[in-house]
C-alpha cells in the first residue's frame, strides 16, 4: 500500500516533471492512451506505458524521438514553408521594384553624396569670373541663383526611398563639413574679390 501511495500522483504536473516533458505533453500522451484514473496518475503504470510507446515508435520511425520529434518535425516544417513563402514575396516585390537591396540603397546615396559635394566644390572655378567687379549684393544674388540651380538639377533626378533609417548623426556629420567647405570657399572667393 505505500509503494501505490509513492507512486500514484494527482494531475499531470508531477507526470510532466516526472518524465521531464511539458504538460502539454503529458495530456497528448492521455489522449495516445497513456493510463489514468479520473485526475490521479500510477506512475509505474505511465513509464510501463511510455517504454511501449517509444519501442513502437523506434520500431515504425527508426528515429526513437517519438512524439516530442513528430511536433518538432511539424514546427520546422511549417516553419520552412513561411520562410519560402516570405522568400518569394521578397523576390516578387523586388521585381516590381517595392523592394530594393541596402547595398544598392547605400551605393545610390553615396554616389548622390559624391555628386552634390563635386557640384559645390565645382562653384569655387565658375564663380571668380562671375562675381568680378561685382558688388556685395550682386556677389550673393549670383552664388544663390548657382546654388539653386545645383539643387534643383540634383531635385530633377530619381529619388529613393531608403527600405531601412539612415544614420541621421553619420550624414549631419558629412552634411556639417559640406558647409564648412562651403564657407571656406565663399570667404576665399570674397578675399579674392
Amino acid at each position: 500500500m505505500d509503494r501505490n501511495k509513492k507512486t500514484v500522483v494527482y494531475g499531470p504536473e508531477p507526470v510532466a516533471k516526472h518524465f521531464g516533458v511539458t504538460v502539454r505533453t503529458v495530456q497528448l500522451w492521455v489522449k495516445k492512451g497513456m493510463p489514468k484514473s479520473g485526475k490521479y496518475y500510477d506512475l509505474v503504470q505511465c513509464e510501463l506505458w511510455r517504454q511501449k510507446q517509444q519501442e513502437q515508435e523506434a520500431s515504425t520511425s527508426g528515429d526513437g524521438d517519438g512524439e516530442e520529434a513528430g511536433e518538432s518535425k511539424s514546427y520546422w516544417s511549417k516553419r520552412e514553408i513561411k520562410a519560402r513563402a516570405e522568400l518569394k514575396e521578397m523576390e516578387l516585390r523586388q521585381r516590381q521594384g517595392e523592394l530594393i537591396e541596402a547595398k544598392n540603397v547605400e551605393k545610390f546615396f553615396v554616389a548622390r553624396i559624391i555628386a552634390v559635394k563635386q557640384g559645390l566644390l565645382t562653384l569655387s572655378r565658375s564663380l571668380p569670373p562671375l562675381l568680378y567687379g561685382k558688388n556685395e549684393r550682386e556677389m550673393e544674388a549670383i552664388i544663390s541663383k548657382k546654388v539653386r540651380e545645383l539643387l534643383e538639377g540634383f531635385a530633377r533626378q530619381q529619388t529613393i526611398m531608403p527600405p531601412r533609417p539612415i544614420d541621421r548623426k553619420k550624414l549631419m556629420e558629412f552634411v556639417d563639413d559640406l558647409l564648412k567647405e562651403w564657407e571656406t570657399a565663399t570667404e576665399k572667393l570674397k578675399r579674392i574679390l
